[in-house]
């Protein structure tokens, strides 16, 4: 059932073609992509990771997914799989001043993490 039964299938029983198939994998990347955005807006980074990954998945906008997973990744702590993610899309989209942004705040995050470990090991061991 589900997406896999509509590759399969359409509504009369015949299996789609190829071209019918390349569109419905567009359309769920689509899909995936517009579910991301709704998931950064509300602030729920982990499904929104999980859609940005599907939409990657069903070949939607590389730059974008990798972007917007980036931000999820990086709002949800995951700083080294966000740092990938946002320099790929810097790659891919050289001078996007959102990315930039995004990665100016992964920077700052780092620093943050990097002094708090700091005081940590200084509590620890010395």
């Amino acid at each position: 059932g589900g997406i896999v039964g509509m590759m399969q299938q359409g509504n009369t029983g015949e299996t789609l073609t190829e071209e019918q198939k390349v569109e419905v994998t567009s359309l769920i990347g689509q899909m995936e992509m517009n579910k991301a955005m709704c998931y950064v807006k509300l602030g729920m980074w982990e499904k929104g990771v999980v859609s940005c990954t599907k939409a990657l998945e069903a070949g939607a906008d590389r730059a974008k997914c990798l972007y917007r997973r980036g931000t999820c990744l990086l709002q949800s702590g995951a700083l080294d799989k966000a740092k990938a993610d946002l320099e790929q899309a810097a790659a891919l989209m050289p001078g996007d001043a959102n990315i930039a942004r995004e990665l100016k705040g992964l920077a700052a995050k780092e620093k943050n993490a990097e002094e708090k470990a700091k005081k940590t090991y200084q509590k620890m061991f010395g």
